[in-house]
């Protein structure tokens, strides 16, 4: 009877263990996949953000290029005016 109780005893302990174990991988399983997820969004956030400088730095050389020509167009436009007046004064 004794062999029998210490029979249980040692495949309770093995069945407990092994239970453990299974839970154990399982969780490691888990956050393994769940790291890789992320690291996935994170890559994609990183490549978002690259492809935003991008068009940020094209957007501020057209904003660049749009400048230029107003400022001459500005100019321009305070010539015409200059000789407008001076037109109308000599009428």
């Amino acid at each position: 009877m004794e062999l029998t109780y210490l029979s249980v005893a040692i495949a309770s302990t093995a069945v407990a263990y092994l239970a453990f174990r299974f839970g154990k991988d399982k969780k490691i399983e888990k956050d393994a996949t769940m790291m890789a997820t992320v690291l996935t969004k994170l890559d994609n956030i990183i490549a978002t953000v690259a492809e935003i400088r991008i068009e940020l730095k094209n957007q501020e050389k057209t904003n660049g290029a749009f400048s230029i020509r107003l400022t001459v167009v500005e100019e321009s436009m305070k010539q015409l005016r200059r000789e407008f007046e001076e037109l109308r004064e000599n009428d």
